[in-house]
């Protein structure tokens, strides 16, 4: 619960009305390092180097080692290929979309 919506909320209010610094629309690729390294550390990571771990610690999960269920290869009838249209259609636009929504809210609001 802290993860996911109480630190969002805390960093989009942090970013709003305490960082003075402004984004601006051409700076929209900076939006997906944060996704993009979260990516490539599930599977660079986790599900390489922690998966007999992970499978051990958590016995009453089927694939314990990916995160999210979305992330998972098995989930999707293509595997690795589903997901990576998943993360391209669904998620790269999604962040970029709210990223761009932030930028203009920031735009609009008065600085301090």
């Amino acid at each position: 619960h802290l993860l996911h919506t109480i630190v969002p909320v805390l960093y989009v209010t942090f970013y709003l009305l305490i960082i003075n610094t402004k984004l601006t629309f051409s700076n929209v690729l900076i939006i997906m390092v944060h996704p993009i390294l979260f990516l490539l550390s599930v599977y660079l990571l986790a599900s390489t180097l922690f998966k007999d771990l992970l499978r051990q610690i958590y016995t009453e999960f089927a694939r314990p080692e990916y995160i999210y269920p979305f992330l998972d290869p098995n989930n999707y009838e293509r595997g690795v290929v589903g997901v990576l249209l998943f993360a391209s259609l669904v998620l790269t636009p999604s962040f970029i979309v709210l990223g761009l929504i932030f930028i203009r809210l920031k735009g609009i609001l008065p600085r301090t």
